[in-house]
């Protein structure tokens, strides 16, 4: 994006070559106040006000094209970007807009619990470790209990075998090992 063609733009009583010389002094680190005073003829005599909003659109609009390079790089990186993403990336105006086309195309890590999603009985749920289920032991017993007695959905733990209670029989052994395993590492 041409910023200063933006700025003439969004500014149209600033004429284009000012807009530019505006931007040249604001990067050499000249103050508002300094401009404002002492290079009237550089900006065509614009008011500190006009030269504060366009400071503050100059500084938005250059961090909305580092965010947008981020994100391309981003979703490149992961091998997702398409020719569509990186339309929706180059006509994003806003911050928001960029945000949004990078929350679409990345995989977040959600920690699943029965309460962000709807478990019916006899659906699984496989988790890598028990501490998964919760942060402390307390929250894990709950977590168990919730989802093996009141939505009596199985629950398999890859990381300990005796943490499987899809091994049930008549005399439901398996949901009591199980739960007797839990128990243990409880307490």
């Amino acid at each position: 994006m041409d910023i200063i063609k933006k700025l003439s733009e969004e500014f149209p009583s600033v004429r284009a070559d000012h807009v530019r010389n505006i931007v040249g002094l604001i990067d050499e680190g000249n103050t508002i106040p300094f401009i404002a005073r002492y290079r009237k003829e550089m900006t065509g005599s614009c008011d500190d006000q006009v030269l504060r909003e366009l400071d503050e659109r100059l500084q938005y609009l250059r961090n909305l094209e580092k965010r947008k390079e981020e994100v391309c790089k981003s979703i490149s990186e992961q091998g997702k970007m398409t020719d569509e993403i990186r339309a929706a990336l180059d006509a994003a105006a806003t911050l928001t807009e960029a945000e949004d086309v990078y929350r679409v195309t990345t995989v977040r890590r959600v920690l699943v619990t029965p309460k962000a999603i709807q478990l019916r009985p006899g659906d699984l749920v496989v988790v890598k470790s028990i501490d998964r289920l919760g942060r402390n032991y307390g929250e894990i017993q709950d977590q168990w209990r919730l989802i093996t007695k009141e939505k009596q959905v199985d629950i398999v733990v890859l990381d300990m075998p005796l943490l499987d209670t899809r091994q049930k029989s008549e005399d439901l052994t398996g949901t009591f090992i199980a739960d007797l395993v839990l128990q243990i590492l409880c307490y």
